[in-house]
This record gives structure tokens, sequence and C-alpha cells, in this order.
């Protein structure tokens, strides 16, 4: 609401609110938003934010991949606490790539590396995660997704 109200008084406005603004000037204008109140300003924000979301990606499982259902579940909570903040909560992506078919682009020896070290911004967990749940969470990543739909 802070950068809402800043904006009215005057200061830059946000850029999801500068696209729309710019498709709708008349409801977007400074003096409208005054007029309606908190509860349209509200409103106007979670139609923009359903408006960005994307569509969940297909899973279909490796065909020659096999995983313990255990290594599953334990992979999908670590990916549930360290994994949803950059690749959305159902692996369909966000500022990480999607990783629902991840194993159709990495092998498990090469996604179990990019996990530890990280690399093209994505950060590096070897030191924040043990090897099991690393393990754990690329066999989830790989073919745990089902767990989640």
């Amino acid at each position: 609401m802070t950068e809402v109200t800043g904006w009215i008084a005057g200061r830059p406005r946000p850029a999801g609110i500068c696209i729309v603004s710019r498709m709708f000037p008349a409801v977007m204008s400074p003096k409208s938003i005054r007029r309606a109140g908190p509860a349209a300003v509200v409103a106007l924000g979670l139609l923009i934010a359903a408006c960005g979301g994307s569509a969940e990606a297909e899973f279909n499982p490796p065909p020659d991949e096999q995983y313990p259902q255990s290594q599953l579940e334990a992979g999908r909570d670590v990916y549930l606490s360290s994994c949803t903040f950059c690749h959305g909560n159902k692996g369909e992506g966000g500022t990480g790539p999607n990783l629902r078919q991840v194993w159709e682009r990495r092998s498990p020896e090469d996604h179990l590396q990019k996990v530890t070290e990280g690399g093209n911004g994505m950060p590096g967990f070897g030191r924040s995660l043990t090897e099991q749940q690393i393990a754990d969470v690329v066999a989830f990543e790989r073919a745990g997704w089902d767990l989640l739909d």
C-alpha cells in the first residue's frame, strides 16, 4: 500500500502499474485512484496479479529413472522449503526456470552439480543442504511432481 500511496503523492509509479496505466490511462490516473479508494486499489492489484500468472507445465516422469517414494517425499520437503521462491510452488518457474521436465535438459549428474554449485544466477546449495538433501531434491525435481498435483 505504501507504493500506491507514494505514487498518488506524486512519486514514481511501480513498474507494473505503468504498464497497466498505458493501457487504461483514465482508470489508472492518480485522481481516479484517489476517488475510488483503497478497496479499488486492492482489487486492481489482485487483477494485475491474476493476469500475470503462467499456465502450469505438463509433467511426465523420466522413463528410465526410478526413485524410492521416501526419497521423492523427502525431496518434496526440501524443494518446498528451499526452491519455491525461484522455481514456483509446482516447479512452473519464476525467476528461475521451469523444472517440471528438467530431466529432458540435464543428466542426473549435471543436475546434482547444478544444485550443489549453482551458476548462471542460481545459488549453490552445497553449503546449506546435506548431500542427501541435494540427492533427494534432485530426485523430486526429476520424478516427483505428481506429489504436488
